[in-house]
């Protein structure tokens, strides 16, 4: 390995600081907000945790349907609880819709041919030069709103890794422009798409959409099943591995679905005593499901659906591929992974699912009088939307985050000082507050360390014991303690 020094002079009294855990407050009580949101457990000597999120093991084999494991206890000890594991996950996908000079600053992924001439890889016939996707931001090119792809992306180990472009921001090559556009959002949380370039350009609106799992818990089911219906994309219940293998010899992963079609396809998604959610295939009369097939053949380990809405909903435009601009639709995704089953527990011999909170969520802008550090006051990101999550105590996410290109760490692009108000959904309002934070010195110019001179045998030593004076400590008596804690781990007994 070649490590490359680098003169760098910090400054010793001015700190960049990084909020990586925030606790959420009731605005009115300021009571912390408190979630179930997930809880830890042991298998088998090794550990996972389990949530509204799904499910993470990190043991060498499949936890399976029906295991009992141990789930930690605050003070201690464990108690047991059953795994319930769905063949599938059935999710419901809502619209929404943002100006784009709303999300000036964001930085969204985008997969397509090369826009750029300067991010360029020695794979000349590869369309995307070896990136695995490129990074567009939106800005203002010459006082117009623009999707400006800014450099190429790939993912590692390590995370996001950017190439960062040299051409000019201005290069019309760069701006993309024929719609639709279709991109990736962390600060909207998912899918975006532009569609429409008949207005202003100061005017326009994305369309971007929020995915939530259904549990039996969700209010749609109603006593206990959900009639939906599909017009593309729609998949065959009752696979064997007779036909993924005639699958594989002739249309390939299209074969595993009907013909896109203006009638509708009828599924019933069913909510089980055991806490699991089954979708059946009405036409076959069987449960779609792909777990336990060798999908190998067809270069895939899942199946995913194409849009389904309830019974009730008229679909307008032109079948089958109106049911696409739906504002609300269900989808089915199946496969072996944790992350394609919903994943539910019961106290150990019950069938009372456990109900896990969904976590809270924020349309938060950012504005500068909420940012932390003076050095992001005039970052992009101010006056930039963006939908942040609470899972419970610390766990408060949705912020953009940045490549040091000094360090490469990613470093959250927005730090929020304490007392920021964030409102729910709901309208009900928060209060945040920074309880894990990291501070590092400021780097500014060289020019400022040029008087320091390290050949000096006691110039930049390091402190030594005769160099600390001694410290003389009285300690007070010890008080008398006649009552129990009023607060415990911030939570008012």
């Amino acid at each position: 390995v070649t490590v490359t020094n680098v003169d760098t002079c910090l400054d010793r009294t001015t700190f960049d600081t990084q909020v990586w855990r925030y606790n959420v407050y009731d605005a009115t009580t300021g009571k912390r907000t408190e979630l179930n949101s997930s809880f830890s457990f042991s298998y088998l000597g090794d550990y996972g945790n389990v949530g509204y999120n799904g499910l993470w093991y990190n043991g060498a084999t499949l936890i399976p349907d029906g295991a009992t494991v141990d789930r930690d206890l605050p003070g201690g000890g464990s108690v047991p609880v059953d795994v319930n594991i769905s063949d599938g996950l059935l999710q419901r996908k809502s619209a929404n819709t943002e100006t784009v000079a709303n999300m000036i600053g964001q930085r969204m992924y985008y997969w397509g041919n090369n826009p750029d001439p300067a991010l360029t890889s020695p794979s000349a016939t590869d369309p995307s030069n070896g990136f695995d996707a490129w990074a567009v931001d939106v800005i203002v090119v010459a006082s117009q709103n623009r999707f400006v792809v800014t450099g190429g992306i790939n993912f590692t180990n390590s995370g996001a890794q950017y190439t960062a472009s040299t051409t000019p921001s201005t290069d019309a090559q760069r701006m993309l422009t024929t719609t639709p556009l279709f991109f990736w959002s962390d600060a909207l949380a998912g899918n975006v798409s532009f569609v429409d370039d008949t207005v202003v350009n100061n005017l326009w609106s994305v369309t971007y959409y929020t995915e939530e799992k259904i549990t039996p818990a969700d209010s749609a089911f109603m006593p206990t099943t959900i009639n939906l219906k599909c017009y593309d994309r729609c998949p065959i219940g009752g696979l064997t591995q007779a036909a993924i293998t005639t699958a594989a010899g002739a249309g390939g992963y299209n074969d595993l679905f009907y013909a896109s079609n203006a009638t509708a396809k009828l599924y019933t998604a069913t909510a089980t005593v055991d806490g699991k959610v089954v979708l059946t295939d009405v036409t076959a009369a069987a449960p779609v499901s792909i777990v336990g097939l060798d999908m190998s053949a067809l270069n895939t380990d899942r199946l995913d659906s194409g849009p389904m809405v309830e019974s009730t909903v008229i679909v307008g435009g032109t079948l089958p591929f109106s049911i696409y601009n739906e504002p609300v639709t269900y989808s089915w995704i199946t496969g072996d992974n944790y992350w394609d089953r919903l994943v539910t527990v019961t106290p150990s011999g019950s069938s009372t699912v456990i109900v896990f909170d969904k976590p809270l969520r924020f349309d938060y802008t950012h504005d500068a009088v909420n940012e932390l550090n003076a050095s992001n006051a005039t970052s992009p990101y101010i006056g930039s939307k963006m939908i942040l999550q609470y899972g419970g105590p610390g766990d408060l996410s949705g912020f953009p985050y940045t490549q040091d290109p000094v360090t490469n760490r990613w470093v959250s692009s927005v730090v929020l000082k304490n007392a920021v108000l964030l409102t729910d959904l709901q309208s009900n309002t928060y209060i945040t507050k920074g309880v894990e934070r990291e501070q590092t010195m400021q780097g500014v110019a060289i020019g400022n360390c040029a008087a320091l001179d390290s050949s000096a045998a006691d110039a930049l030593r390091l402190p030594r014991g005769s160099d600390i004076a001694p410290v003389a400590i009285t300690l007070t008596d010890k008080p008398t303690v006649t009552s129990p804690p009023a607060v415990i781990d911030g939570v008012l007994q």
